[in-house]
């Protein structure tokens, strides 16, 4: 089933006149307005491929990874934060938000595609006194303790499938904005304001421009301490000083596809 380009989000960063229909991602593990369907990601966004048929391919031929799993569904929604890999032309990206809150693809290198962010969304204690973490992405963890609250971030070895480290959600801490007028912004928590109402709970943030303002607690997503984790753009996050805003340019098709199914 497809989608017709003009109804597409704002957020996928494709050209909404060039054909009428483009493919609709599937049910998973990303909601429709925080993602986009592997298919428009190697098409239209990296220039991979050309065509529906070719993106079948080259997924055929078990070339395209998400997270280090094997991908066999080309409307896989992939979303913030996942890692889509081609080990076999050394090719590995990052999604991430550009300055207007957009979907983008961050390249990186094989080093850094072996970790991935994940925020908890949910705890809940399970039979036998185990603790489930809901995290993005749909993962679910399990664990012995209840060492973790919602809000925090887990650093996951995508090889190993280990916790390698833990970002606690308090003030100093730095984050991305993901949803809202800020989404795509990097930011440093301030403080919270918790409501026992039913007014869901705010985070104070500043800029990297200085600027203090407020938005809801669940759009943050905390990517570091003293420094980020993780690359979420090609150039260094840095506060006090003021930030280039780049205008986000729609996806354009490339001329010619860089993989081809079958050897190398």
């Amino acid at each position: 089933m497809h989608l017709k380009r003009l109804n597409t989000p704002k957020r996928w960063n494709v050209e909404k006149k060039s054909t009428t229909f483009i493919t609709r991602q599937s049910p998973g593990p990303h909601p429709r307005e925080l993602s986009v369907p592997l298919t428009v990601l190697l098409r239209n966004h990296l220039g991979l491929v050309e065509t529906n048929k070719e993106v079948k391919r080259i997924i055929h031929d078990k070339l395209v990874l998400v997270d280090n799993n094997l991908v066999k569904n080309p409307k896989l929604p992939v979303g913030l934060f996942d890692i889509i890999s081609l080990p076999s032309h050394s090719l590995y990206y990052r999604i991430v938000l550009d300055y207007k809150g957009g979907i983008k693809p961050l390249k990186i290198t094989q080093k850094e595609s072996e970790i991935k962010l994940f925020s908890i969304l949910k705890k809940t204690r399970i039979k036998g006194g185990k603790i489930q973490l809901n995290c993005t992405s749909g993962r679910n963890i399990l664990l012995p303790k209840n060492d973790y609250s919602t809000g925090d971030t887990l650093i996951i070895d995508l090889k190993n499938k280990k916790i390698i480290n833990h970002l606690k959600s308090r003030e100093g801490a730095l984050v991305l904005v993901m949803k809202g007028k800020h989404a795509g912004e990097a930011a440093i928590i301030k403080g919270f304001k918790n409501f026992l109402s039913v007014s869901k709970d705010r985070a104070i943030l500043e800029s990297e421009k200085g600027k203090v303002y407020e938005t809801m607690k669940e759009y943050v997503f905390i990517i570091g301490e003293n420094k980020n984790e993780i690359r979420i753009r090609e150039e260094d996050i840095k506060f006090g000083k003021k930030a280039e805003k780049k205008e986000a340019k729609p996806a354009k098709k490339a001329k010619k596809p860089a993989v081809k199914g079958g050897k190398k």
